[in-house]
């Protein structure tokens, strides 16, 4: 019986000895490493970490890899076309300055059905003698809008970088009534001077 006592006797004291060596490794890891034991097992915790470091990601870079630049933005009206502007209250404009007002001018006169009128901005012919509303020179692109007594966009015009103007040419106006030529510039950013005229 001496002989079969001995390995049991013996055998919870190497077990504890074991339990002693690795008491001792665990605490030597940190508590660092504990911790990354843990998340790892911790599916949850490894699809939140990931969609962190996503979205810090898309933080730093949104801006380089978006194919517009968000101080070019530019909302437009669904009736007329027209870039809408800004509605945000002056203090607002002040702390995030790409929200500042669009830049354009609003002239309006009076039609007749029928009218054919020739509009250029910033034209070479402004030389010429012909009759001008505003005043100045050519200076930078600029797009123009006419809008309908009804509002309604009726014309638009591109400036080229040729002579820096917009041409609208023959233009019938279908009513009677008060019409609206807005002159705003071609590229954000852009400022300078130019001259507007209507003949019939």
């Amino acid at each position: 019986m001496a002989r079969t006592d001995t390995p049991w006797t013996e055998a919870p004291v190497k077990h504890e000895i074991i339990n002693l060596a690795e008491k001792e490794t665990y605490h030597q890891r940190g508590p660092w490493i504990d911790a990354w034991r843990r998340l790892r097992r911790n599916r949850a915790a490894i699809i939140g970490l990931v969609i962190i470091v996503l979205n810090i990601l898309v933080a730093f870079f949104a801006s380089s890899i978006a194919p517009h630049s968000f101080r070019t933005q530019e909302l437009y009206d669904a009736q007329t076309g027209l870039a809408m502007n800004n509605t945000s209250p002056e203090w607002v404009t002040r702390i995030f300055t790409t929200m500042k007002a669009i830049k354009r001018d609003r002239w309006t006169f009076e039609g007749t059905a029928g009218d054919t009128l020739n509009i250029d901005v910033g034209s070479p012919n402004l030389d010429k003698g012909m009759p001008t509303v505003g005043a100045a020179r050519t200076g930078f692109t600029t797009n123009v809008h006419v809008l309908a007594p009804n509002g309604e966009n009726l014309a638009a015009k591109q400036g080229t970088t040729l002579d820096f103007g917009s041409h609208i040419q023959g233009l019938v106006l279908p009513a009677t009534g008060t019409y609206t030529l807005i002159v705003q510039r071609h590229t954000p950013g852009e400022r300078g001077e130019y001259a507007l005229s209507i003949t019939r």
